[in-house]
């Protein structure tokens, strides 16, 4: 059966408030019937939908692109290329939206079990006289190996003599690279996901974390080296983005400030936005950056 979480502080949330001003009980309603869709549907996170998605999956009977608009400004969709995303949809609801991973690591374990209980079942049934006669068999193979020509089957027995100077000859040591060595090559792989972590930490905003990682997946020629650039000029921006709401400005969210690659921005450069926030957003925003109990449920 599927489900999915909604928050206790989920009716008291600011954005929901929002959203029963512009729509009433109905347009709450609506929005845990996208994300009920969401669960049954064993979406993920970079499921994207369009306007016409969403209305139909609520039954909708609002003016068309009316109610998507709505979530949009409220908070509860982000848009992205294409269409629009359920807002932290994975952070909210992580195992709703691992779904499809879980079944499909299962059903491969599944298979594994059943091929190796196929084959010690081949194995137990097998008749005395045949287990012997495989037995045989093999044995004869792994003597037979030092050969390099191939021995029809079936095949006569070699001679002691020229076996043995056969299985005599000096065999090559088998070359392997130092433990080291294969330990300090993994160390050098690049993982693009535990990058993205760290530049969502040093970023500071926690709005928008699916698009944001869509827009990470984006940027060419991303490698460590460009990683940790990226990052450090996440923790730059973090740190000025006091000053832009102290102007009535609007900061750049995640994924607009990768989308607009802000990272070559000269790091000594005065940053300001010039988007003008309303006084209500302002307040709210500095709420949430000075760790109020306003705090974000969906």
């Amino acid at each position: 059966m599927s489900d999915f979480r909604v928050d206790t502080g989920y009716f008291r949330h600011v954005k929901t408030k929002r959203l029963k001003r512009e729509l009433g009980l109905e347009g709450v309603v609506m929005l845990q019937m996208l994300w009920a869709y969401a669960a049954e549907n064993k979406h993920g996170c970079d499921t994207v939908y369009t306007s016409d998605d969403i209305e139909l999956a609520v039954d909708c009977t609002l003016a068309a692109g009316k109610f998507t608009a709505i979530l949009a400004a409220v908070g509860f969709i982000d848009a992205v290329e294409g269409g629009y995303v359920l807002h932290e949809w994975e952070h909210h609801n992580g195992f709703a939206a691992t779904a499809n991973a879980r079944e499909e690591k299962a059903r491969a374990a599944a298979n594994a079990r059943w091929e190796k209980k196929n084959c010690k079942d081949d194995t137990v049934a097998m008749p005395k006289d045949l287990r012997a006669d495989a037995k045989s068999c093999n044995e004869h193979m792994l003597n037979s190996a030092c050969s390099n020509a191939p021995s029809p089957s079936p095949s006569p027995s070699p001679s002691p003599k020229k076996e043995s100077a056969l299985c005599d000859r000096p065999q090559p040591e088998p070359v392997s690279a130092p433990v080291g060595a294969a330990q300090a090559q993994r160390g050098k792989r690049f993982d693009s996901q535990d990058w993205f972590e760290r530049f969502w930490e040093a970023f500071g905003d926690k709005r928008g974390r699916a698009p944001a990682q869509i827009s990470w997946r984006k940027i060419k020629g991303l490698d460590r080296q460009l990683a940790e650039t990226i990052v450090a000029a996440a923790g730059t921006y973090a740190r000025q983005r006091i000053d832009i709401v102290a102007r009535n400005g609007t900061p750049k969210m995640a994924q607009g400030w990768l989308n607009d690659r802000r990272w070559e921005d000269d790091a000594a450069a005065v940053v300001g936005e010039t988007q003008v926030m309303s006084p209500e957003l302002a307040a709210a925003f500095s709420k949430v950056m000075e760790g109020s109990d306003v705090r974000e449920s969906v």
